[in-house]
Parts: structure tokens; C-alpha cells; sequence
């Protein structure tokens, strides 16, 4: 498969739809915290490892963002998923570099445009110029903080579902799940995480690889994400495969935010 990681590739495709419902409504007990533009830099390293031998990659990612209207937030909400709770329409450009060794470093940019309907509904497109390649879907809303959305890039289609349930004071809880069909094989993909406040989460995932060009495996995997006042964040994890080789892979990433 030729694509290739930090790129946050977005829905996309444009209809239009009536106000059932209304994004304003649903925000709104959200608090005015505003910020209209945002520069995110990553760095991180991933070791993998297996029968064949093992690879360090280093990866890095630097992305601005446009955000129009203003961002309805509260105190309670996790520092890496207001945008997602109190969601925006967004203009994005990226420039990434990854490096495995063996003289295998790359360096591409992106862009990507997302926009939010007053009913919930999301309409994006993305282009990476890595592969040269375009993608787009659509999401909706059906109540704060639950989004269904589809997904498609050249062979690859995706139908996936988000959700945020607050429990009490900062505390909640955060699932990710998707079913993805590309030109090499099915997938199916669930990821959770609990928060313990805004700042601190601990994550599970799980991915089933099947009817494809290579042998059915599964992947297991544990994580955990700290952001220090909304500005900064270290990420750690690991992830373990069952197919033929025993992949196991380790990760520590960067994250540095600002906001204005």
C-alpha cells in the first residue's frame, strides 16, 4: 500500500441538506474560548520489529489550520478532542517527512478542506501529494459529540463511527471504529480510549485484517496521551500483530500546539 501515515486525511462531498437539526443548538451550552488559527508540529519514533529484522522510522509533521466561526469549548472538554466535540469548518496544509533508514526518506505536503453544515452534516476533500492522490466523504452529526461518516480515496472506501460520552467532572470516554475496503484486503478497526481529566487518556485498539492478498491477522494495541496545558503532549504506545512475521511495534511521539 502506497500511503503513508501523519496526512489527517477528511470527509468529503457536497449536498445539501434541511435544518432538522442544528449545530448551533447542539453547541451551545459550550462556552466562547476562541481561536480562528493553528499551527500542530509532531515528531515521533516508531521501532518495529519482527522475524525479519527491525526498522526505526522517525516521522514529522508540521500542519496549519484555518478554523472559521467561532469555537464553542468548556472546561471539561480533553484538550485533543474539542474540535471534534465542538466541530468547525477547517482549511488544512501540511508538509511531513518519515525516515526508515536504508536511505528510504520521504517528504510530501497535503491539503485538506473540511465544512460543517448549521445541521450536522460535514461535507471535505483532501489531496496528498505523496501518491498524487484525492479523497473525500461525508459525516453527520446525529446528536453532540456522535458522528457517522464515509469515506473514499481512489480503492479504498471506508464507513466508520466517533463518539464522546461524558461521565462526570472531566472524566469520559472516546470510541473509534471503522470498516475499511481497499484494493489489497478488509479491515475492521476499534479504538477506545478513557479520560481521566482533559489532559490524560488511556487507549485500546484492536484491527482485524481479512479477505485480502496477505493471511488474515489481527492487531492488538495499548496507548497513552498527556497534554501539559493544552500546548504540548507526549504520546506512547505499542501494538502487537499475529501474522506470519510477529510484528510487534513501539512508538513515542511529540506534540507541540499553537493556538491564536
Amino acid at each position: 500500500m502506497k500511503k503513508l501515515l501523519p496526512v489527517a486525511a477528511v470527509l468529503a462531498a457536497p449536498i445539501l441538506f434541511s435544518q432538522s437539526v442544528s449545530a448551533e443548538s447542539m453547541f451551545s451550552q459550550h462556552k466562547s474560548n476562541n481561536f480562528n488559527e493553528e499551527f500542530l508540529f509532531n515528531w515521533g519514533v516508531t521501532q518495529i520489529d519482527n522475524d525479519l529484522g527491525d526498522i526505526d522510522v522517525q516521522a514529522a509533521a508540521l500542519d496549519y489550520t484555518y478554523y472559521f466561526g467561532d469555537f464553542k469549548a468548556d472546561k471539561g472538554m480533553p484538550y485533543n478532542l474539542g474540535v471534534f466535540i465542538a466541530p468547525r469548518s477547517t482549511v488544512t496544509t501540511g508538509f511531513y517527512y518519515a525516515d526508515a533508514g536504508f536511505g528510504s526518506d520521504h517528504d510530501w505536503s497535503g491539503v485538506s478542506g473540511t465544512y460543517v453544515a448549521d445541521n450536522g452534516f460535514t461535507i471535505s476533500a483532501d489531496y496528498s501529494h505523496f501518491d498524487e492522490s484525492y479523497g473525500g466523504g461525508i459525516g453527520y452529526y446525529f446528536k453532540e459529540a456522535q458522528k457517522v461518516s464515509a469515506y473514499f480515496r481512489e480503492d479504498i472506501a471506508s464507513l466508520g463511527y466517533q463518539g464522546y460520552f461524558r461521565l462526570d467532572g472531566e472524566r469520559g470516554a472516546y470510541l473509534d471504529a471503522a470498516y475499511t475496503d481497499d484494493e489489497f484486503n478488509d479491515s475492521f478497526r476499534v479504538d477506545a480510549r478513557y479520560y481521566l481529566n482533559r489532559q490524560f487518556h488511556v487507549g485500546a485498539g484492536y484491527t482485524s485484517v481479512f479477505n485480502g492478498l496477505i493471511d488474515d491477522h489481527n492487531i492488538f494495541s495499548l496507548s497513552a496521551q498527556y497534554w501539559l496545558n493544552g500546548n504540548a503532549a507526549l504520546s506512547v504506545g505499542t501494538s502487537h500483530s499475529d501474522d506470519d512475521v510477529d510484528t510487534s511495534t513501539y512508538f513515542a511521539n511529540l506534540t507541540i500546539r499553537i493556538r491564536y
